[in-house]
C-alpha cells in the first residue's frame, strides 16, 4: 500500500491482549468515523417497521421512511441537546409514537373516494385553491347546469366568455 501508516488497536492472540498495531491511515480513519454509521443502523433496527408485501418496491419505501424518521430524531435531540432543553430530548420510541399521533390527529376527508374537495373546509385547502383568479369562491355543485343565457334552450357547448 501507499501513504502513511498509524498505530491501531488490535487484539493480539498470543498474549490475549489488546496492543497496537501498524495500519494504513485510511483505515484509522475509517474505523474511528464508522461508529455513527452502526449507531444509525441499530437505530433502524430497533424499531424497524415490518411489512410483506407482493411488491418489491414497499420495503425499500419503508426502509427509506425509517431512516428519515431516525434522521429526523437525532435532528431533534441535537437542536435540544443545550442544558435549558436537556429535559426535551426524547428517546426513539416516544418520537415516533409523537409522529404518529401527530398523523392520526389531522382530519381526513370522509366522502366517498373520487369525490372533490368542498372548499369550505379552510383549514385543509390552501387559500389560493378555493379562489380563482377574480377572488370568486369555486363551489362544487351537485348537477351540471344548463346554460343561463337567453338564446340557449338546451345544454351548450360554447364557452360562457362566447357569448
Amino acid at each position: 500500500y501507499s501513504g502513511t501508516s498509524s498505530k491501531g488497536e488490535s487484539w493480539v492472540k498470543k498474549y490475549r491482549v489488546r496492543g497496537l498495531v501498524s495500519q494504513p491511515h485510511v483505515f484509522k480513519n475509517y474505523i474511528t468515523n464508522i461508529g455513527g454509521v452502526d449507531k444509525h443502523d441499530w437505530w433502524i433496527s430497533k424499531y424497524a417497521t415490518t411489512i410483506r408485501a407482493n411488491e418489491w418496491y414497499w420495503p425499500i419505501f419503508i426502509g427509506i421512511v425509517d431512516m428519515a424518521v431516525v434522521n429526523a430524531h437525532i435532528i431533534y435531540n441535537l437542536i435540544n441537546s443545550g442544558e435549558e432543553n436537556r429535559a426535551s430530548k426524547i428517546d426513539l420510541l416516544l418520537f415516533r409514537r409523537a409522529i404518529c399521533r401527530s398523523y392520526l390527529k389531522i382530519p381526513t376527508n370522509r366522502e366517498k373516494p373520487g369525490s372533490k374537495y368542498n372548499c369550505s373546509a379552510p383549514s385543509r385547502i390552501p387559500h389560493y385553491v378555493c379562489f380563482d383568479y377574480k377572488g370568486h369562491i369555486i363551489l362544487k355543485q351537485n348537477k351540471q347546469r344548463r346554460c343561463q343565457n337567453k338564446p340557449c334552450i338546451a345544454r351548450c357547448s360554447r364557452s360562457a366568455q362566447s357569448h
